[in-house]
This record gives structure tokens, sequence and C-alpha cells, in this order.
């Protein structure tokens, strides 16, 4: 059902103009913690056709919680204006609040000022270039946790 929507999706939003959008699903891949080279390109897909299914290419800097079980990667990059943005779907043990004073931290870190932190996200920037927002709540005993992320040169 989530593959369906995705590709509906996929399909509607490339049919918009100037988007090329690939979304992957994964119910066992490792979120630890990752580091990618300074040049790394964003624009990178993860294929979901027999490509990388395991979040690797996603930009460091949007923070993943180290005992996340990911449940839904995607990738987009806007060719008209080179943009790339994603989001992560994942479910952790840890709660709400210990996964969004990571996330905080984590922008500190990275040099982001972060623009909202309240009781259910974090949302923070650098230089109005690469921009990230998670948002936590507990659901049937576990928090859901939703990273959105974007990036652009």
């Amino acid at each position: 059902m989530r593959v369906a929507i995705g590709a509906g999706l996929a399909l509607l939003v490339a049919g918009c103009g100037g988007a090329s959008v690939t979304v992957t699903n994964s119910t066992t891949a490792s979120a630890a913690p990752r580091e990618q080279p300074a040049d790394a390109k964003l624009s990178d897909p993860l294929s979901a056709s027999g490509g990388s299914n395991d979040c690797s290419k996603n930009p460091d800097f949007a923070p993943i919680y180290a005992d996340a079980k990911i449940v839904v990667c995607s990738s987009t990059h806007f060719d008209s204006d080179n943009k790339d943005a994603g989001s992560v779907s994942y479910t952790t043990d840890a709660a709400p609040a210990v996964v969004l004073a990571f996330a905080k931290e984590s922008a500190a870190k990275s040099g982001f000022t972060v623009r909202i932190a309240n009781e259910t996200m974090v949302s923070a920037e650098q230089g109005g270039k690469r921009r990230f927002m998670t948002m936590a709540r507990t659901e049937g005993g576990v928090t859901k946790v939703v990273v959105n992320w974007s990036h652009q040169p």
C-alpha cells in the first residue's frame, strides 16, 4: 500500500514538471550514525528498483536517532532550482523529548540556527540553504518520528 501511494506521489510530482522523485521503503535498515564526505552529492537518489534501501545517501545534517527503525526513506531532486529534499520516517523506543533534544543538539553541533523548538518538533536551518525539521510523538507504545530535510547549493 505504501509503495503504491509513494509511486502515485512520484508520478504526480514528476508530472508537475522539473522534479525527479524516488521513494524507498525499508523496515530493516540501520540508522547508525554515519559519516559522509564533505563533497557527497545530495542528489544521488535512493533507488526503489534495486539500489540502496538504507537511507545512507541522506545528508549528515538530517538527525536520525541511534536506535531508529527506519520505516520509509524518500528523496527528491528539483531540477528547476537544484534543490534536494527528503523525508525519513522511523520508530524508536526513546521518548519524544529525548529525540527532540537530540535533534536540537545535532542542530547546534552542525552550526544550524534553531527556529522552532517545542514539545512536538524542532526546526532548524543553516544560512537559508540547509534545513531540517524533526517531529516526534508517541503512538502505540513507541515514538514515531519524521525528519524532513532540504538542501540548496
